[in-house]
């Protein structure tokens, strides 16, 4: 919204992923290479900028909602959730 004008803002859309079925609680990106995404499902994804495409997920990482997310290298994330639990994940190892 641009105040001074009283107007919505012109925006071109860049690109859209997919990467949850329930909504998106958090975002976090990584050098701009990667966001890493949790959602109220309680899922966890990787996507890569460049091609908008998932490429790392863990279904059902916590009970109830992702809460919070952090990036503690170009591979290995943080989740925490609604369960109560941290968890460490490295996007180097295959998921179930």
């Amino acid at each position: 919204w641009d105040v001074s004008a009283g107007r919505k803002k012109k925006t071109r859309e860049m690109g859209v992923a997919k990467c949850h079925s329930s909504p998106v609680l958090l975002v976090k990106a990584n050098n701009g290479h990667a966001l890493v995404s949790g959602c109220r499902g309680g899922n966890v994804s990787i996507t890569d900028t460049a091609t908008l495409k998932k490429v790392w997920g863990q279904d059902i990482a916590h009970e109830g909602h992702v809460t919070a997310l952090e990036w503690l290298d170009e591979n290995c994330v943080m989740s925490g959730g609604q369960d109560g639990c941290i968890r460490l994940w490295d996007r180097r190892c295959p998921t179930k």
